[in-house]
């Protein structure tokens, strides 16, 4: 059985330009940042279900932590599962010293062999991800994800953002991914990224970067579909069509190129 790994982006990717070149993988792995529902459909249609492994890890547990076949589309308006942990990796949702009930947002605390023994040479860093816990009587070594997460009512671990990527624009703490989740879901969208940005001058707005599907997207189309879907305080300051989000060495969306591209785009007369 031949398998390959790739980032949600480089999936993403693939998917608009060219499915066939996975026809003859056996299995296919994908992950790293929340999934398209759009783009995992392509695939459900074309390889069939159970051929693609939503899979979630940070560096720290080496490397994969869960798993979730995809088997099916969620419904609409749900993010695809990162699944359950994979073997002898075992995860605890916790908010503060508690443990969270299904359904109960908390943070991702991953345990087992494949935790890396820490940051080499940074001790306080260290100290501060991997901690030693109580959990049910027994003291576990815990890495400390950062990654927000709850259990759903099938027991799978779905992902809710990161504690940092949340930012307060105008007083109103955002999830950026939660915009990328309904541009994604237009027609007229192939791919989009959305970010917080801090300007020079201190002020802190949320961007947006789209790849059009067809010539009928535009910034405007996109800023009226938000509108009826999110509060005000969701919506990009700037929404930006690209022909492609650019990728970093590691795979995923290079934030500094796509600022970069915005800085460009302002000093031409």
């Amino acid at each position: 059985m031949n398998t390959v790994f790739l980032t949600t982006a480089l999936f993403n990717s693939i998917m608009d330009d060219a499915p066939h070149t996975l026809d003859t993988v056996d299995r296919i792995l994908t992950g790293g940042e929340a999934h398209s529902l759009t783009h995992m459909g392509t695939a459900l249609s074309r390889f069939g279900p159970g051929r693609v492994t939503h899979v979630y890890g940070p560096t720290e547990s080496t490397t994969f932590a869960t798993y979730h076949p995809v088997l099916t589309l969620p419904p609409a308006g749900r993010p695809l599962p990162i699944g359950v942990p994979i073997q002898n990796t075992r995860a605890y949702v916790v908010d503060g010293d508690r443990l969270c009930a299904a359904g109960e947002s908390g943070e991702l605390l991953l345990a087992g062999p494949g935790l890396s023994p820490g940051y080499l040479g940074m001790a306080e860093r260290t100290a501060e991800s991997f901690v030693l816990r109580d959990v049910a009587g027994t003291i576990e070594r815990l890495y400390r994800t950062g990654d927000l997460v709850h259990i759903d009512g099938e027991g799978r671990l779905v992902f809710g953002g990161r504690r940092d990527d949340q930012v307060k624009v105008n007083g109103f703490r955002i999830e950026p991914g939660e915009v990328a989740h309904h541009l994604d879901r237009h027609p007229e969208v192939r791919q989009s990224f959305v970010m917080a940005h801090r300007s020079a001058g201190g002020a802190t707005s949320l961007l947006a970067f789209v790849v059009p599907a067809t010539d009928r997207c535009t910034a405007a189309v996109l800023q009226d579909y938000l509108r009826g879907a999110l509060p005000s305080y969701l919506i990009p300051a700037g929404i930006h069509l690209c022909e492609a989000l650019p990728l970093s060495p590691t795979g995923k969306v290079d934030r500094q190129a796509l600022v970069a591209r915005t800085s460009r785009s302002k000093e031409r007369p």
